[in-house]
């Protein structure tokens, strides 16, 4: 048995990726996982019955207690670890989160505020001096020497010392190759970026260690699972959030993690709201496939129905059903990285895109965008001092504006606060969409999209 409810394929910028939901047996599934997430209650991992931990014991012989005892990443000091590889060659490792069991000692705010701002400060100087060798291997020593004198093992546990040794050893290589010069080829800053990404991933395991164990003091008790009621939500987060973590810092230190297999954690045994972990396990599941290159694949699977239908709605709630609805973005070029953005978020809602994003060189590059703008169901122009001041911004304005239907609508989207022109106020008139007061943060652009989105479905809604 293993029927597909939905599936939305994500695109990133490491290609298309895909998000499934499946009414399926977990431990019966038709293709090969390399890892199969469970959860357990803390160092409780009895195959008992109606749970994924029992049916790993009973149909493939898998001991996730054996597997405990010897994990190729420990990070239980936030709720998860990782197998090392099994003798099942469908199911290649096992994740386990342990879901009822959190930090209940205060963390001091400064501390953490500190730690966030020097690193922030190391991270950017990396990334600066990417093509300066000497420079960047400065920098990068330090930051190996800051790590080790602020991060403590014991929070993090075996997984962060890994990642602190392959630091280690490619600050040495760059060391030792610091006169040498390279051509500025990606594969001669290869290195460089592998360490940034390292750094990076140790810098976010240790803010989600502090802040979870922050998160957990002081809770109160329902029950026997020690959860207080209003940080019910906020643990099934942090669950996912940890585990998906443990993965990234997998997969740089050289797991694979191309598909992962995985239920709706704490629904057993553990009996815990499954509304609540539904929506923060397909959005952290999304947040993993845009972020995670090495993950390609997340298949979401449960034996009972109704769970996997909760599942699936909780996907579709995420990313409806792809619209026969197409929006044009209209913008500058210096303000490309806006209306990527954008473009993203609308795609990730199901919605069509039309963005000149290569730059358009044909001869009758005009008479592709008037078709373009003709065929769209919305027109949105970024309004920012460098598009009032681009002819062919204006060009495509008065396009939309002069439609001989009522479509595409307009929204402008108000990146800055400079007035309008004179054409400007001519043909947007008094509607538009602001942003920030200086520059919009991705936070704004996303309920940007959200804003079209709602739009169209009730715009659906009137047709029906």
């Amino acid at each position: 048995m293993e029927e597909l409810l939905y599936k939305v394929e994500i695109p990133t910028s490491s290609g298309t990726k895909a998000l499934e939901v499946m009414h399926a047996d977990m431990t019966d599934l038709s293709f090969q996982t390399d890892v199969m997430v469970c959860s357990a209650f803390v160092n409780d991992y009895v195959p008992t019955p109606r749970t994924l931990v029992g049916a790993l014991y009973r149909n493939h012989g898998i001991s996730v207690a054996e597997l405990a005892q010897d994990p190729q990443i420990d990070m239980r000091q936030v709720g998860v670890w990782l197998s090392r590889p099994t003798q099942n060659a469908r199911i290649r490792t096992i994740a386990c989160a342990e879901m009822t069991d959190w930090y209940r000692s205060p963390v001091s705010d400064g501390f953490l505020n500190s730690f966030q701002e020097k690193t922030a400060c190391f991270l950017d100087d990396m990334r600066a001096n990417r093509e300066k060798m000497d420079a960047f291997s400065q920098t990068a020593r330090d930051f190996r020497e800051f790590i080790t004198s602020w991060c403590s093992p014991a929070l993090i546990g075996e997984s962060l010392a890994l990642l602190c040794r392959e630091l280690n050893e490619l600050t040495s290589d760059l060391s030792a190759s610091e006169e040498e010069t390279a051509e500025s080829t990606h594969e001669a800053f290869a290195p460089q970026d592998r360490m940034i990404e390292l750094a990076e991933a140790i810098c976010h395991s240790y803010v989600c260690a502090y802040t979870e164990k922050k998160n957990s003091r002081g809770r109160s008790q329902i029950g026997s699972l020690g959860w207080h009621e209003d940080r019910v939500d906020d643990a099934f987060w942090l669950s996912y959030s940890s585990l998906f973590t443990m993965l990234r810092l997998a997969y740089l230190t050289g797991v694979d993690v191309h598909t992962i297999a995985m239920p709706l954690l704490g629904s057993g045994n553990q009996k815990l709201d499954e509304h609540s972990s539904a929506m923060a396990l397909v959005t952290e599941c999304r947040n993993a496939l845009q972020t995670i290159d090495g993950i390609k694949r997340i298949v979401v699977a449960d034996v009972s129905r109704k769970k996997a239908e909760l599942i699936a709605d909780a996907v579709r709630e995420l990313y409806p059903e792809t619209m026969d609805k197409v929006v044009f973005i209209s913008y500058n070029h210096e303000d490309s990285q806006y209306a990527d953005y954008l473009a993203k978020q609308l795609v990730q809602r199901g919605i069509k895109v039309w963005i000149d994003s290569e730059k358009l060189k044909a001869d009758d590059f005009g008479g592709i965008i008037v078709k373009a703008i003709r065929h769209s169901d919305l027109f949105a122009v970024l309004v920012s001092q460098n598009s009032m001041k681009s002819k062919h911004v204006l060009a495509e304005v008065k396009n939309a504006f002069n439609s001989d239907t009522d479509l595409p609508v307009i929204l402008p989207v108000l990146l800055d606060q400079t007035p309008y022109s004179d054409d400007f106020s001519y043909y947007l008139l008094d509607t538009h969409y602001e942003t920030a007061d200086k520059e919009p943060r991705e936070d704004e652009l996303r309920m940007v999209a959200d804003q079209i989105l709602e739009f169209f479905q009730k715009t659906a809604e009137h047709d029906v």
